[in-house]
């Protein structure tokens, strides 16, 4: 049997020709100094997250990776990116290793899904087909998406949460939510990279972009210094939190002093092996109360359930409500009582997101001890956005901590387990109802709608891919045909 000429047998086209493995893959040649561009991202999120808390590198933190992301390719900008949030992401959370759950889940969601949200923004019909002004709000919307999938235990790893601090971020960062105004940076960032690599023009558009930022970040340190010593007209509210511990009744003595009538003290959450040991909590609050003729709150929490009471210049409890579960993990509806204002004892540091009134004061309080002191400031980074929000008077304690906040926003006193107070003048106008739920629908909305807009992406790459190749066949010359005559010889 004859073998066919090899040279007669048409070669196989390569599964990408050399334009489509350049949009690809053509990043991958550049890979190490594309890495150690985006290495200052990992630094600059460390150093702006509650680790440390330089809250004003947050205007410049994702610059470095969208400089390394841009002109990348899709899979050069899924390894850049995964290395950079990664490491961000473990260094600055790496106590959570001390907790009773596996923080893996929480660091693989917060790394995998925002880089493959730069990703997106690289693939080849973003790259080719889309006007390069369209490309930050494609990355700024599906990092919006991104980060609103990672599940709530993992909400410190978002970044840029030190923009609480921000008196320019400030409006966005309660209204819109983290997720968004990471989403919002990114964008920015995102067009810095664009203007320093548009085709035929110089980089000074780009370089000229992030001086802004950096301008932006340094005009907001000043502001939040003013914004610090802000003096606020009303009738001042004087709150006083004592964070649990064996001498609560002396230590409210102490600091309340001679002229406590009319001020309000949230004790912290004490736990009570019996109802012997919850008894004698009760009478030392009341002689307190009765005596000092100030109002009292305080959670006593035993094994299955904790119950929450509220003394009124009185030795007996004028209200109270039970929780059901563990101590640390309680939910429910807060203990509510009316005056001149609406009083809220809840069981749990973040209270539900509903509107208030102009002398409306919520106290929030948790059995659980912080692992970290990073974890402490997520969670009062987290009390300050509800009480911007619902521009209520907030005081949260917790195991060893507490903090009393402005309607604001603002940090009037922070405990580190000593007892502190503060007086707090109430809002100058009322609160929003369901103001976060409400104002966050564009996150649930991206939550569904990013990854969609990324398969989307990526099918209408392929379908490009096929389109240029079809037109390069039309287009090319006819070969020069061969014809063979039958002589019938």
């Amino acid at each position: 049997m004859n073998e066919p000429d090899p040279s007669l047998v048409p070669a196989r086209a390569p599964l990408l020709t050399p334009l489509e493995h350049e949009e690809l893959l053509g990043g991958l040649r550049t890979l190490a100094p594309r890495l150690a561009v985006g290495g200052v991202t990992t630094l600059l999120l460390y150093l702006c997250g509650d680790m440390v808390g330089w809250w004003p590198l947050c205007w410049l933190a994702l610059v470095p990776l969208s400089l390394a992301c841009r002109g990348a390719g899709p899979v050069a900008a899924l390894l850049v990116a995964l290395p950079v949030l990664g490491a961000a992401n473990v260094a600055q959370t790496l106590w959570l290793l001390d907790g009773p759950e596996s923080p893996w889940p929480l660091w693989l969601a917060a790394t995998l899904l925002p880089a493959l949200a730069y990703a997106t923004v690289e693939l080849p019909f973003c790259t080719t087909r889309l006007p390069w002004t369209l490309r930050p709000a494609i990355l700024g919307l599906a990092l919006v998406g991104a980060l609103a999938l990672i599940p709530p235990a993992g909400g410190m790893l978002v970044p840029l949460g030190g923009l609480i601090d921000s008196e320019l971020a400030r409006p966005a960062y309660a209204k819109l939510g983290l997720a968004a105004v990471a989403g919002v940076f990114a964008a920015l960032a995102w067009l810095a990279a664009e203007l320093c690599r548009v085709p035929g023009r110089k980089p000074w558009a780009g370089a000229a972009l992030v001086a802004a930022l950096a301008v932006l970040a340094g005009v907001d340190v000043l502001g939040a210094r003013d914004a610090a010593g802000r003096y606020y007209a009303g009738d001042p509210q004087r709150i006083v939190v004592v964070p649990a511990g064996p001498d609560m009744d002396r230590a409210t003595r102490d600091m309340l002093g001679p002229d406590a009538r009319g001020a309000l003290v949230l004790w912290g959450v004490t736990r009570a092996a019996d109802d012997a040991a919850q008894a004698e909590v009760l009478a030392r609050a009341g002689e307190v109360s009765d005596s000092l003729q100030c109002a009292l709150a305080l959670v006593i929490a035993q094994d299955t359930h904790s119950t929450g009471y509220l003394f009124l210049r009185s030795r007996v409890p004028q209200a109270q409500r039970r929780w059901q579960g563990a101590p640390g993990e309680l939910d429910g509806d807060p203990l509510v009582v009316d005056g001149p204002g609406v009083l809220t004892l809840h069981p749990a540091l973040i209270p539900p997101q509903a509107g208030t009134a102009h002398h409306d004061v919520q106290l929030c309080t948790t059995a659980r001890r912080p692992l970290h002191p990073a974890e402490a400031a997520w969670w009062l980074r987290e009390q300050r956005r509800g009480a911007l929000v619902r521009h209520a008077r907030q005081a949260c304690v917790w195991d060893g901590g507490g903090a009393i906040i402005t309607w604001d926003g603002h940090v009037l006193a922070r405990s580190g387990g000593e007892p502190i107070d503060a007086l707090v003048t109430p809002a100058e106008r009322l609160g929003e109802a369901m103001g976060k739920p409400r104002l966050m629908v564009a996150e649930k909305i991206l939550r569904f709608a990013a990854p969609t807009l990324a398969l989307t992406l990526a099918v209408l790459s392929v379908v490009a891919w096929a389109k240029r190749r079809w037109r390069a066949r039309r287009e090319a010359p006819a070969d020069i045909a061969i014809e063979e005559v039958y002589d019938g010889q």
